[in-house]
């Protein structure tokens, strides 16, 4: 492994063994020890984002945790829009992440675009699919996460959305890359997606757990204000 991370040091290109490895090497340290994956993060992560498009999440709940709790809890957002965010009312788990939002000017900036956004002058969250039972699938070509770099990594931020059970790798956009990943609805229980790496850009489906235009519609805005940052959903 010290082998891959000097090359990773150098910016190096990594073969696609390689940086599978990295990839099981990185999902140990977030098992075994938080201080370790925190410093590798610290050092190596804006790296693997510009050269693999690979995101390493800094806290275990994010956003899109946060707003499938607000979803089953909604009188939580009250101190969600509260500034100071109150985030030590908030479970344990999500409260690193929150705290993070109250203390960082860009982070909390972001965070409240998102919530406000999403509640509106109605002061209440959009209608999204009910919560999944069991962990999300996910599908890849020749059965490798791993062949695409950074594919694996997004479907994992996706995964963090409760309503989400599915996601599948579909095609390659074979003319051209494309210039915005984004996420559109395709079908009443499907939404679609682009992610693009150095490489190329790979269209996907996400699975939704109810079948309905409007929560369809809601899932879709959510994902590409908290990913993308797009207004609206656009």
């Amino acid at each position: 492994m010290r082998a891959i991370i000097k090359k990773l040091s150098r910016q190096e290109g990594l073969t696609q063994e390689e940086y599978h490895k990295l990839m099981e090497y990185i999902t140990q340290l977030e098992t075994r020890s938080v201080s370790s994956y925190q410093l590798f993060r610290h050092r190596y992560g804006p790296v693997l984002y510009e050269q693999y498009s690979t995101y390493l999440p800094e806290f275990e709940y994010t956003i899109g945790d946060v707003v499938s709790l607000l979803a089953r809890e909604p009188e939580l957002l009250i101190l969600a829009r509260q500034r100071p965010l109150q985030w030590q009312y908030f479970p344990p788990p999500y409260q690193p992440f929150l705290r993070a939002c109250s203390e960082r000017e860009a982070e909390g900036r972001l965070f409240y675009q998102i919530i406000d956004e999403m509640a509106g002058a109605a002061e209440k969250l959009p209608e999204l699919p009910h919560p999944r039972d069991g962990q999300v699938v996910m599908l890849f070509e020749d059965n490798n996460p791993y062949k695409e770099p950074g594919l694996k990594a997004h479907f994992d931020r996706l995964s963090c959305f409760s309503f989400v059970t599915r996601l599948q790798s579909i095609r390659y956009l074979t003319i051209h890359k494309a210039k915005q990943d984004r996420v559109e609805v395709v079908a009443e229980d499907r939404l679609g997606g682009i992610f693009t790496n150095k490489q190329k850009s790979i269209y996907y489906y996400i699975y939704l757990t109810e079948s309905s235009p409007v929560k369809a519609r809601e899932s879709c805005s959510l994902i590409n204000l908290a990913l993308y940052g797009l207004p609206g959903g656009q």
